[in-house]
């Protein structure tokens, strides 16, 4: 008979299961997380040269040092924020990253009800569901979005009172 398990019987389990399969559960990681940083590095590259500038105009002014007028034209002028390798990127982030998600919660998953799972089935389960989840996502962000928005409304007439 299942019993409810505490607190720290569930932290065991977790990392025990975890300690003993932590080259799958990084294999299947890694195969994701790798060309999401290649993708980071080159698609994040202009924006540093915005960041930077800027940074700087906020420490001088908190400093009390006087500012120049163009410096903040300045700053986003300097190159393109968004270049292909951060759409890339950005493509990446939204339609790939359910998948290292749904083979690592399939792998646990298995792994803990004592089935034996491999790295291609556990990619081979996520690929089924794939594409329910960017629906899914998709709708979650839509709806986010749409929270904010109204959050920052309220927000906003309230602070014009």
């Amino acid at each position: 008979m299942l019993r409810p398990l505490g607190l720290g019987e569930m932290l065991d389990r977790a990392v025990t299961l975890c300690v003993r399969h932590f080259a799958l559960f990084s294999l299947i990681f890694v195969v994701y997380a790798i060309p999401v940083a290649i993708l980071q590095y080159f698609g994040t590259a202009d924006q540093a040269k915005m960041w930077g500038p800027l940074t700087d105009i906020l420490r001088a002014q908190a400093a009390g040092k006087s500012i120049d007028p163009s410096a903040l034209s300045k700053a986003f002028s300097q190159s393109p924020v968004l270049n292909v390798w951060t759409g890339l990127w950005l493509v990446t982030l939204i339609f790939v990253s359910p998948l290292p998600t749904i083979a690592l919660i399939d792998a646990a998953a298995n792994l803990y009800l004592g089935a034996s799972i491999t790295f291609e089935r556990a990619y081979r389960t996520a690929l089924d569901r794939w594409l329910p989840v960017i629906g899914i996502n998709l709708l979650y962000g839509s709806l986010h979005r749409r929270l904010l928005r109204g959050f920052h409304r309220r927000t906003w007439s309230l602070c014009d009172r």
